[in-house]
């Protein structure tokens, strides 16, 4: 790392938006109704294409013009290999995928019926040999980044790892990811708070070097690195602490009422539920609801419905996926615009691809979507 002025300058991989989470194949047939217990239907057509949530976002906010590094795991298999040649293609990069020589590629057996709808077995494979001990040797990746993407394909404590506020070393100069600012001490990491005009001086990639004649203090450098959480697939037992790390929270209408407790069903119940989960951390909570759009709460005090953009539906697999890393491009290159007005937009996008078969490969790259949606 170098210090020019009182800008921080780390060598090394660059990305403005870090993926740490999940690879998975898909292997999808599409029929005209699903199977019930004991039965079997005929398949109309059968694809198999790369996907997991994780890889899915990483490569929808790269096809929009994102600088994007993935950061997973796949097995010494035939998936994991067109899995990290799909990312590549989308520009994607892969420099800290590893590959794992005692479990396979995760996969995915996706049933998609007549009306677009789908139902998901996942076998998460080498997703789960991504550890804390990982994502703390990513820290360095991590803290170059102005956005963080982590999903619920993973273990927990890798997960909360990824997610926790820590601080690494870059050439002797200790570097924070956190959203505040903190003296630190060879006796304590984390000694009170800077309630000073320097504050403003640290906050973005601004520098400060104490008095280090006494090997006291190390040089203090901050870095803003926004947190954006998909609680995706989700469960009910989740671990709601974990939320005090996130910044953004995307959760379905399932997720919704398995993390709050309370009914995501109507637009109303959504707005209510998702406005109860920002006592957990998340300065904003986003509900997407399917045909029947999003909610948004915000810690400010923004509570509102975002319409979605009717289409008919082929393949609704991914269109999750689409939205957040859409969201994430629109957060990190289109500040200026409305939150309301970044969802609306990923929103969008994410109605592009559910009227297309597959995962991945019916993303839109920003060269195909109107111009003002891409301004």
């Amino acid at each position: 790392m170098m210090l020019i002025g009182n800008e921080i300058f780390i060598e090394g991989t660059m990305a403005d938006i870090v993926v740490f989470g999940s690879i998975v194949h898909d292997l999808t047939s599409y029929t005209e109704i699903f199977p019930r217990p004991g039965e079997s239907v005929r398949g109309l057509s059968f694809e198999s294409g790369p996907g997991g949530k994780g890889s899915n976002q990483a490569v929808q906010a790269a096809r929009l013009g994102g600088s994007v590094v993935m950061i997973g795991r796949v097995g010494r298999d035939m998936f994991g290999q067109l899995n990290i040649d799909a990312l590549k293609s989308s520009d994607v990069i892969t420099d800290y995928i590893e590959v794992s020589d005692t479990v396979g590629t995760a996969t995915a057996m996706v049933t998609v019926s007549q009306h677009g709808e789908n139902s998901i077995v996942v076998t998460l494979g080498a997703n789960l040999e991504l550890t804390p001990d990982r994502a703390e040797a990513v820290e360095s990746v991590i803290a170059k980044a102005k956005i963080l993407i982590c999903q619920y394909e993973i273990k927990v404590d890798a997960l909360k790892k990824a997610l926790e506020a820590e601080s690494v070393v870059f050439s002797g100069v200790r570097v924070i990811r956190n959203r505040e600012v903190r003296f630190l001490t060879k006796k304590s990491k984390r000694i009170g708070y800077f309630l000073s005009s320097l504050y403003l001086e640290l906050i973005g990639s601004k520098w400060w070097g104490g008095d280090m004649s006494d090997g006291k203090y190390g040089i203090i450098a901050i870095v803003s690195v926004r947190t954006f959480f998909n609680f995706a697939p989700g469960e009910r037992n989740f671990d709601k602490a974990i939320l005090k790390n996130v910044d953004i929270l995307c959760t379905n209408e399932n997720e919704t009422e398995f993390l709050s407790g309370m009914s995501a069903k109507t637009v109303e119940d959504a707005m209510n539920a998702s406005k109860s989960l920002l006592s957990y951390g998340p300065s904003a909570v986003i509900a997407t609801l399917g045909k029947n759009g999003s909610v948004i709460a915000t810690k400010d005090g923004l509570l509102k419905h975002v319409e979605a953009n009717v289409v008919k539906a082929v393949d609704t697999t991914g269109a999750g996926d689409s939205f957040c890393g859409a969201l994430a491009y629109f957060l990190v290159y289109r500040p200026h615009l409305p939150f309301e007005e970044q969802v609306r937009r990923a929103s969008y996008i994410a109605s592009i691809s559910v009227q297309h078969k597959g995962t991945q490969c019916s993303y839109p790259w920003a060269k195909d979507l109107p111009a003002d949606i891409m301004k």
